[in-house]
């Protein structure tokens, strides 16, 4: 294994986690509803989709197209508001790649499909008369999502419980906690719904006070029963 094989297999196993499931299952929707909710919990998150079939990412007759077309390996297109970059990939299904070179600076990169790479987490979906069993070993699952009852001894989640998947996404992940309670130079645990309501209502206050960014990443509140700082 190349060096840079093995730096993408220790990165990807760090931060990305699969969300898969046979077509009709969910999975859009279901990353569209876990995205906002990992991003509230201060993570950076990043999607990438795999597609089974070789799909035209570029409009045909398009210059970026017309670059492609003439041999150039990549093409980057750069507007105000976005950068959009096309690489010929060398590599088939290259996930693990993809993720090592264009997503280092995510938190978590969620992955919608990606059922064949061995080593991977996997969110896998569960619906009644679409997907009505598991697919995978325990030990490639971090959560199984499902419209019915299933027997598992990963956990179990139903589509509603978006935010607790996201909570368990976020300590599997190795991030931090979105906020921690110091008490006088001693870290406090807190479990998750005490540390999901500490910071959901500062962040709110603080979003809501003139002057401040409403979409702050990182606020250090100090509370003292000693009276105003000095």
């Amino acid at each position: 294994m190349t060096r840079l094989g093995r730096y993408a297999k220790k990165k990807i196993e760090m931060k990305a986690i699969a969300v898969v499931g046979p077509s009709g299952s969910g999975k859009t929707t279901f990353l569209v509803r876990l995205i906002p909710e990992l991003k509230s919990r201060g993570a950076k998150v990043a999607v990438l989709k795999h597609c089974h079939e070789d799909v035209p990412l570029d409009r045909e007759e398009k210059d970026s197209w017309k670059f492609t077309e003439a041999g150039a390996s990549l093409v980057g297109v750069v507007t105000p508001g976005r950068v959009a970059v096309f690489q010929e990939s060398e590599m088939p299904d290259d996930i693990e790649g993809a993720v090592s070179r264009f997503f280092t600076d995510a938190d978590i990169v969620l992955i919608e499909g990606g059922k064949g790479v061995r080593g991977l987490k996997k969110i896998s979906l569960v619906r009644k008369d679409i997907a009505e069993r598991l697919e995978f070993a325990p030990e490639e699952l971090l959560a199984v999502v499902s419209d019915d009852e299933v027997e598992s001894t990963i956990p179990v989640f139903r589509f509603s419980e978006v935010g607790q998947i996201a909570d368990l996404v976020m300590s599997s992940s190795g991030r931090s906690p979105g906020a921690t309670l110091v008490v006088d130079g001693a870290e406090v645990p807190l479990n998750p719904f005490v540390e999901s309501f500490i910071r959901n209502t500062v962040m709110g206050m603080v979003g809501s006070l003139r002057g401040t960014n409403l979409d702050p990443g990182d606020v250090v509140l100090h509370v003292s029963r000693k009276g105003p700082r000095k």
